[in-house]
């Protein structure tokens, strides 16, 4: 199939998928709403985008093409995929561009009913290239694709809370204690995992959880990329965290986020615990449940290689 034909298919099945989708997806969030996992956005090269061979001396041009498809859980924004082709000099190959952005909303995994909808496919299309010098012998290039995607986890956690959580309790409801507590996340490459809660003292509740990055690649600010994907050591390994009530009335207290419920947070090895604190002086004396959303947003930077051989004419 030519590239014309296969890109029309492609916006055809885009265009349907997307129609089906956005009048089925639920904007609520509620326990049993996730998937789970640890996949974000799959990435390869499409076959002979770029070719193993090419010709010098202007006789033969090509294109680098990227596949991309959602496994995760989070509907990629137009323009949330950015790709920076390194190796390749821009001049040598008469390309107008060594970066592409997505020009599509790229949907993620959803349930429907008792089914799972998978994650919408789309291209990542870069700019037409051709060797343009005439070679004495053939030639070796290698490069490499960075790819950034804009990406977001999202968990669901249900503290026990009562107004005084360090008196002793005989509730069958729930208990405050430091066992794991329940957790529900959707998929992504950067995880909550390890959610504790934990008395602390007479009218407050600590609870604590980790943040962890399992996915391969590097996490970044997700203020970080806008037109090119390239290294940036100062927001290298942070993302933003946000946490908060379902009802809107409790109010936590990071203490890594500077007693905020929300900030920037850096994983040193792939991995952070963050500790926040929730007044109860203000609740029903009796235990209850109540859900908290916490929410990771981020870009996430893979890179994909391959070699290509200009041939000599």
């Amino acid at each position: 199939m030519n590239r014309g034909l296969r890109l029309l298919v492609l916006l055809i099945m885009l265009v349907f998928i997307s129609g089906a989708s956005s009048c089925e997806k639920s904007s609520k969030v509620s326990p049993g709403a996730y998937i789970g996992g640890t996949d974000g956005l799959g990435i390869s090269f499409v076959a002979d985008e770029p070719p193993v061979k090419v010709l010098d001396n202007d006789q033969d041009s090509f294109f680098v093409t990227l596949a991309l498809e959602n496994k995760g859980e989070f509907n990629i924004p137009k323009g949330g995929v950015i790709g920076t082709i390194s190796g390749l000099a821009k001049n040598d190959f008469s390309i107008a561009s060594l970066s592409a952005q997505s020009a599509n909303v790229i949907e993620g995994r959803h349930k429907l009913g008792g089914e799972i909808i998978e994650g919408v496919s789309d291209e990542l299309n870069f700019a037409e290239a051709r060797y343009k010098y005439d070679l004495s012998a053939d030639l070796l290039q290698k490069m490499r694709v960075d790819v950034c995607y804009l990406y977001q986890t999202e968990g669901l956690a249900k503290l026990c809370l009562k107004k005084n959580p360090s008196e002793r309790d005989i509730s069958d409801i729930c208990k405050v204690n430091n066992e794991a507590i329940d957790l529900e996340t959707s998929s992504g490459p950067v995880k909550i995992t390890n959610v504790k809660e934990q008395s602390a003292g007479g009218s407050e509740v600590i609870f604590m959880f980790d943040i962890e990055n399992v996915g391969g690649g590097e996490n970044y600010l997700p203020t970080t990329f806008s037109s090119k994907c390239v290294y940036d050591e100062g927001d290298k390994n942070k993302l933003k965290v946000s946490i908060e009530s379902v009802s809107g009335d409790l109010k936590s207290k990071c203490s890594v986020m500077n007693d905020n419920s929300q900030g920037e947070v850096k994983l040193v090895s792939g991995k952070r615990k963050v500790t926040c604190r929730v007044s109860t002086s203000g609740l029903q004396e009796g235990a209850f449940e109540s859900p908290f959303n916490i929410k990771l947003d981020y870009f996430y930077k893979v890179s994909l290689y391959k070699e290509i051989t200009i041939e000599n004419l």
